[in-house]
């Protein structure tokens, strides 16, 4: 029997736990911010890469996403949350 927090609704799908992500996305950055920079804040955690997004015009949108070697390091860059990259602070999500 599935236990009822596990039980399929028809309204979403449901991610095993053993399909946690190793992605982080980053919002607020200051739109100089280069992809190494990016790295760079999340000194101390293996990141594998980094992806900074950018508007229908090419313009930085100022969010990206931050790829890391396992489940355990994208959970830590979750402490990064709220710290700063320049003049601004990040959001880590």
């Amino acid at each position: 029997k599935v236990p009822p927090e596990q039980e399929d609704t028809g309204t979403h799908a449901r991610v095993p736990p053993s399909a946690m992500t190793t992605v982080v996305r980053v919002r607020g950055l200051p739109f100089e911010t280069t992809e190494a920079e990016l790295i760079t804040f999340f000194a101390g955690l293996p990141v594998t890469s980094a992806i900074i997004t950018y508007d229908i015009s090419g313009r930085p949108s100022g969010e990206g996403f931050v790829t890391f070697a396992d489940v355990e390091s994208a959970k830590g860059a979750l402490a990064y949350n709220k710290q700063h990259l320049g003049r601004r602070h990040v959001e880590v999500f």
